[in-house]
């Protein structure tokens, strides 16, 4: 392996694996900006940035890493490729093609980062682009006949099920959301409509202000719902309050009576 990696690094009219770590470094910086871009947003400078770091990456980088680590070359070939392709890029995208440029540092040096990363990039693979933005626009669209019958079964006067069906309402806001953004990233792409492509701030993969709108969504469901089934147990006697059954034990409780054998039990130990 020693010989094919200095065979690579003398085509490059490379001199050490130092001078070809700092072609590495210099896509990784690129991918970084696309990163920076899509989370803000500006996806067409985002891609720019990839397209950039892709041809970087196949004539710098791809040589030397197919030396030691071939199979690992061609898998960020293919990401690289399914994601130049993809709609809907979100910035979870370009922290995994990060992952595959700091997995062939450590491949380099005979180390990985496991498992784990390699699966994420597998499933990226299989649903890059069209496969997922059509899995959750279909659960948007699915997701309006449940909200049709909350409303049908919680809409009445009942404040507690009111509540209910408001923790249901939370429940499906990130699903809505999350269809929506890659609604507005398809349409911006295939459909001539670019304003859409702000929608894509709305997707918990793409920044931190929808991942904590994701908790607050959260936190109002547990909140809504637990008011709301608390009143409704208790309209349905299966919830009583602590002090109002203590005064109903001591009410069904039957009143001492004074017997001849209590007086005179009393008498004698007296």
């Amino acid at each position: 392996m020693s010989r094919q990696l200095a065979e690579a690094l003398h085509r490059l009219a490379l001199p050490s694996l130092l001078d070809w770590l700092v072609l590495l470094d210099e896509v990784r910086g690129s991918l970084a900006r696309a990163q920076l871009y899509a989370a803000s947003g500006q996806l067409n400078f985002a891609r720019e940035q990839l397209v950039y770091a892709h041809s970087r990456f196949r004539l710098t980088i791809y040589p030397v890493v197919g030396a030691y680590a071939p199979d690992l070359a061609q898998r960020a070939d293919r990401f690289f490729l399914r994601m130049k392709d993809a709609a809907g890029l979100r910035t979870v995208d370009f922290t995994l093609l990060l992952g595959e440029i700091q997995e062939m540092e450590e491949r380099l040096f005979g180390a990985t980062l496991g498992p784990w990363h390699a699966l994420q990039v597998q499933v990226g693979l299989l649903l890059l682009g069209i496969p997922r933005a059509t899995f959750f626009v279909l659960a948007v669209a699915l997701a309006f006949f449940p909200l049709y019958l909350i409303r049908l079964t919680f809409g009445g006067r009942n404040v507690y099920w009111n509540l209910l069906g408001l923790a249901f309402l939370f429940l499906f806001l990130p699903i809505l959301a999350e269809g929506l953004s890659y609604f507005g990233s398809v349409m911006a792409e295939y459909g001539g409509l670019p304003w859409m492509a702000a929608l894509a701030n709305l997707s918990i993969g793409q920044g931190l202000l929808p991942y904590l709108a994701w908790g607050l969504s959260t936190f109002l469901v547990v909140a809504l719902a637990g008011a709301g089934l608390r009143g409704i147990a208790a309209q349905f006697g299966l919830l009583r309050d602590r002090g109002a059954e203590v005064a109903a034990a001591e009410a069904e409780r039957p009143e001492p009576r004074l017997t001849s054998e209590a007086i005179v039990e009393w008498d004698e130990e007296f």
